[in-house]
């Protein structure tokens, strides 16, 4: 539970109330069975409610969310981040962000996204690369 590793109700009820309050127990829970440190649990705890600060203000989607919008969090709005809640910084951001992925996809509240289907001459392309590997 968040509350294990955030002690302030405030920051638990800000974290709570954003999109991805429903999922940061599993993520708090993930990240301290892989042995990360309390300080860093917390630091990647305020990341995630950072990046649901960001997706309400930016009216995204939570099925919207994937590998590219947390780049995109990262590299364009965390170096002019003007919000009123604490900052998060990049390294919390992309720790965070595999951990996050990974619970929401579990409990399906985000999916896998699609691989888009091969053009014809990508596999003309792939067959070519075989062809030059195996002669």
């Amino acid at each position: 539970m968040i509350e294990d590793v955030i002690h302030r109700r405030d920051v638990v009820a800000r974290l709570r109330a954003g999109v991805l309050g429903p999922d940061l127990d599993e993520v708090a829970d993930e990240l301290r069975r892989l042995g990360y440190t309390t300080t860093t649990v917390q630091n990647h705890l305020r990341a995630a409610g950072h990046l649901a600060h960001w997706l309400a203000r930016q009216r995204i989607a939570l099925q919207s969310l994937d590998e590219a919008t947390i780049r995109r969090f990262v590299e364009q709005h965390l170096p002019h981040c003007r919000c009123p809640i604490p900052r998060a910084t990049a390294p919390d951001c992309t720790g965070v962000a595999p951990h996050l992925l990974k619970v929401l996809r579990a409990r399906r509240r985000i999916f896998l996204p699609r691989t888009p289907k091969p053009k014809p001459v990508d596999l003309i392309l792939q067959a070519f690369a075989e062809h030059l590997r195996t002669n």
